[in-house]
């Protein structure tokens, strides 16, 4: 009887330890799942203006932010939407314009985004 009892004491010991490695497992994947947005810091995607050349004086500047507190059009904060989209109109002068959109996240940290942008009125 005694090596069935042993081979009981060992079952269970096993048991215990693989709960042990599983939580520890899971507490790490999440662990790990929440810090990806402190691994990704903050990103900016322009989707317009495409063109560096501009026709019309005022321009949209639209896009996406994630990962961010705040974001900011030459230096004027402006606002998202749930999901982080953003659109904001912009009066060029005529010639040549740098367009800076910087975002900060929860962290401090700042990623920036320059465009250079042209007006030429039509004559």
């Amino acid at each position: 009887m005694a090596p069935l009892r042993l081979h009981k004491l060992n079952a269970a010991f096993i048991v215990r330890v693989l709960g042990v490695v599983v939580l520890g497992g899971a507490l790490l994947w999440y662990g790990i799942f929440q810090a990806r947005f402190f691994l990704a810091g903050p990103v900016i995607s322009l989707e317009s203006p495409t063109l560096t050349l501009q026709a019309d004086r005022t321009v949209t500047i639209a896009g996406t932010a994630q990962n961010i507190t705040e974001i900011r059009l030459n230096g004027k904060e402006i606002n998202t939407d749930a999901e982080g989209a953003f659109a904001e109109s912009l009066v060029l002068p005529t010639g040549y314009t740098i367009m800076t959109l910087r975002a900060k996240d929860r962290y401090g940290r700042t990623v920036s985004l320059t465009k250079e942008l042209i007006y030429q009125p039509t004559s």
